[in-house]
């Protein structure tokens, strides 16, 4: 079912990633950073509302970021390891809001955990073949 949506998504990226080419790829890695660090601090100060927009934002961001430099033809290896770092960073940071939300400790550790599990094991795997 997500492969069928893969292209489609990537078509609307693509069109965005048009109009937002203005800014170099790791401006919008690093705003999705910020938008992550003001979701927890919305959440610590209990403004659900804000802190589930500043989420939104923060993964549209994480996702137009790619696309970005893609379209500016500045992928390469030294943006895709800002990228990764900055979205271990952002997963961390929304278990942080989690706790500020009330979430229990216990879920939260694991939703931190199984949020960074699929990065690091995809760069094992890499290191290994």
């Amino acid at each position: 079912m997500l492969m069928r949506l893969r292209p489609r998504v990537s078509r609307v990226l693509g069109l965005a990633a048009e109009a937002l080419a203005v800014l170099p790829a790791t401006a919008y890695t690093l705003m999705g950073l910020a938008a992550a660090a003001g979701y927890v601090v919305a959440a610590w100060q209990g403004s659900i509302d804000a802190a589930l927009t500043l989420l939104l934002v923060s993964g549209l961001l994480d996702a137009l970021d790619g696309a970005v430099a893609r379209k500016r033809g500045e992928a390469g290896a030294r943006g895709a390891f800002i990228d990764s770092v900055t979205d271990r960073v952002s997963d961390t940071l929304y278990g942080l809001g989690l706790l500020g939300l009330g979430y229990s400790p216990p879920l939260v550790l694991a939703f931190t955990a199984l949020a960074l599990l699929p990065s690091y094991t995809r760069a094992r795997y890499e290191s290994l073949a």
